[in-house]
């Protein structure tokens, strides 16, 4: 009887511990799918970025050609 109490905790203990893993699991792929869409966001804002810079500094050269 005391055995069967200690195999039952055992199992209740090795349960939540796996039950505490596949969990882990599942907030360690959602982060890693957040930090990639934040990874891709951040790129293609950066891209945007670098050619709006671009365009605008082409706008300035061509400004000031027109001033000379």
């Amino acid at each position: 009887q005391e055995m069967e109490m200690i195999m039952s905790e055992i199992r209740l203990v090795s349960d939540v511990a796996n039950e505490l893993k596949n969990d882990l699991r599942q907030d360690v792929r959602r982060v890693e799918k957040i930090v990639n869409d934040v990874e891709q966001l951040v790129k293609e804002d950066s891209r945007e970025t670098n050619q709006e810079l671009r365009d605008t500094t082409n706008t300035l050269h061509q400004s000031k050609k027109g001033l000379v």
